[in-house]
């Protein structure tokens, strides 16, 4: 299973959404002519703004964070736990889960990330992407206020995915569409937890 996963994003994952462009690396403001102006690679700008940044996302994860998610499809529900372990400034390391309803949790996969990558998940085309702040949402982990994205696929289809302003990291809900119909996930816990020692 491949680590875009176990970080929740499931950009690449169930129903087809488009591939993530690539975003350059964050740049800071320069003054010029008295003036604050962002200078902006070309890179960045075949992307949608990302909802956070690597920081973001690297603050809002620490080694305990732990997030389960409810993957549900024409009756069939999948169940994904994802728990952040370690890393550093530069990386994060991940334990997950991955199992069916009804079944047990299988083994446990390990995944090693940048915290540039989990943030470039969510670099989506910026002329298939349309933003849209403060939607509101209710999934099981609590109500949150979102920024959504709206993301047309390589086939047409509009995915689906919701960002809470509170939580940097995965989308605390996701709809995705294909030609078999829509497969749903929401966020059903997040927390901190006591991490055991291994």
């Amino acid at each position: 299973m491949r680590a875009v996963l176990l970080t929740l994003l499931l950009v690449a994952c169930g129903p087809k959404a488009p591939a993530p462009v690539a975003a350059a690396e964050e740049v800071a403001p320069v003054e010029a002519a008295g003036e604050s102006e962002k200078v902006e690679p070309a890179a960045m700008a075949e992307t949608a703004p990302t909802p956070f940044t690597a920081d973001q996302i690297r603050e809002g994860c620490p080694p305990g964070r732990r997030i389960l998610m409810r993957l549900s499809k024409e009756g069939s529900v999948m169940w994904q736990e994802t728990l952040f372990v370690g890393g550093d400034e530069i990386t994060a390391e991940m334990r997950g889960h991955l199992w069916p309803e009804g079944t047990e949790p299988s083994e446990t996969i390990a995944s090693t990330e940048s915290w540039e990558v989990l943030r470039d998940h969510a670099a989506f085309p910026k002329d298939r992407t349309t933003i849209t702040a403060d939607v509101a949402v209710r999934v099981p982990a609590g109500d949150f206020t979102t920024t959504r994205y709206d993301v047309v696929d390589d086939e047409g289809l509009i995915q689906h995915f919701f960002f809470a302003t509170e939580l940097p990291g995965p989308p605390v809900k996701a709809v995705f569409n294909d030609a078999a119909g829509e497969t749903v996930m929401e966020m059903v816990e997040n927390g901190i937890v006591e991490l055991s020692e291994e």
